[in-house]
């Protein structure tokens, strides 16, 4: 579906070449990137690649590791893919702290220095200067983190920033001028 904020109108827009909920989703260049997420059939390792000039679908290059509830951050030519599911499909605690990142130029990927602190999924992450930007997420196994972390894009360094104000899961951020927005929304469903 595509928004238009001027008339207030919905439209349809292309359909993805395979469905998947639960995917990061970056923009670059006149370009929407889908990456991974998760299918009926589990985790998908997939790069969708929307061209807004021509409305068309087509596939990058694989992620080297399937998972979604990750998050995405664009900085220079690469989109940066942070974290993964939590253990509810069996991963392991060094998958949830995987960083890779893929260049846009080349269709490549490569690894980064795994994120620091402890295993997390639906962390939200946002890039601002030069920085990858992690805020809190959680993991079946440690719970809701407060943890924020900040990856030096040219020296490929971690270290701690401020950690949020309150822990949470479900992070959505994104980087509007010279701020980082963080927003936190968790679904407990009682039975």
């Amino acid at each position: 579906m595509v928004f238009d904020p001027i008339t207030g109108n919905w439209a349809s827009g292309p359909s993805m070449l395979l469905g998947v909920s639960n995917a990061c989703s970056a923009m670059h260049s006149g370009h929407m990137f889908i990456i991974g997420g998760s299918t009926d059939n589990g985790p998908t390792d997939k790069v969708q690649i929307l061209d807004l000039n021509t409305h068309q679908w087509s596939f990058g290059q694989d992620m080297p590791t399937a998972r979604f509830g990750h998050g995405c951050a664009v900085a220079g030519d690469e989109i940066f893919a942070v974290g993964t599911a939590g253990t509810i499909l069996m991963v392991t605690p060094e998958q949830q702290v995987v960083v890779q990142a893929y260049n846009v130029k080349t269709n490549t990927w490569r690894w980064v220095e795994p994120l620091p602190g402890h295993p997390r999924s639906n962390e939200g992450v946002a890039a601002h200067d030069g920085q990858i930007h992690v805020f809190a997420g959680g993991s079946d196994d440690e719970g809701e983190t407060a943890d924020h972390w900040i990856l030096d894009v040219s020296s490929e360094t971690w270290s701690a920033g401020p950690p949020v104000p309150r822990t949470g899961e479900m992070i959505v951020a994104t980087t509007v001028g010279d701020q980082i927005y963080c927003i936190a929304a968790a679904v407990v469903i009682l039975d």
